[in-house]
């Protein structure tokens, strides 16, 4: 049979800031989900209005993201933001 679907970091981000999402797209290793660059994400330290990273979806507590490779603040802010479903 076919294997998973890979595709470059670019095509992965496009697709998100286009509202399909990351959840159609596999990584290209099956044991660990790719995650992007604070600087491709346009990361920042500080909220964008409401919105805050402690607020959103791709969030785990206490200071990582699903999305974003690195530590994220709780106050932080960044393109990939989609608040949790309340």
């Amino acid at each position: 049979m076919f294997g998973p679907i890979t595709l470059p970091r670019r095509r992965i981000i496009k697709l998100a800031a286009s509202g399909i999402g990351l959840a159609t797209v596999q990584p290209r290793d099956a044991g660990a989900q790719q995650k992007v660059a604070k600087l491709d994400a346009r990361y920042r330290e500080h909220p964008n209005g409401t919105q805050h990273c402690a607020l959103c979806q791709y969030y785990i507590a206490p200071v990582a993201c699903k999305l974003v490779r690195g530590e994220v603040s709780p106050n932080g802010w960044c393109s990939f933001f989609h608040a949790t479903a309340t």
